[in-house]
């Protein structure tokens, strides 16, 4: 359970740090689209921001699938499970109906990128070995 709790943490906050400092990024790359809460009505940046969190979230369940050392999904699924539920009161606190389609592209992205990162984790293929030569 303790390493289950443990994987799950390591994925949030490699979503959260990744994803944190892609916005900064962003505020820098792109200061006048974005206002000083980070907001944007600017569809190029709202895309560039779905691509971005959609591999760190990959990124998060591989590194969940990583530190849970299981050989299933269930620790990758909890972590896309919490993750929809956050992405799910982020939008509501948020809400703009002009952003309907990023929040809608979040939902899904989101989680099914997690998903897909623990299970490239956890089906991964050996990187096949030179053998020595004789």
């Amino acid at each position: 359970m303790g390493r289950s709790i443990l994987s799950i943490a390591a994925g949030v906050a490699t979503i959260a740090v990744l994803a944190g400092g892609a916005d900064f990024a962003m505020g820098k790359i792109f200061p006048s689209a974005l206002d000083a809460k980070g907001f944007t009505l600017d569809s190029t940046v709202l895309l560039v921001m779905v691509v971005y969190i959609a591999v760190f979230s990959a990124a998060g369940g591989w590194i969940t699938a990583l530190v849970a050392r299981r050989q299933d999904m269930r620790d990758v699924l909890i972590l896309a499970g919490l993750q929809f539920v956050m992405t799910l009161a982020a939008n509501v606190m948020l809400w703009d109906s002009r952003l309907l389609w990023f929040y809608g592209m979040g939902l899904v992205t989101t989680p099914a990128a997690i998903a897909a990162g623990g299970w490239m984790r956890i089906r991964r293929v050996p990187v096949p070995t030179a053998s020595p030569a004789s």
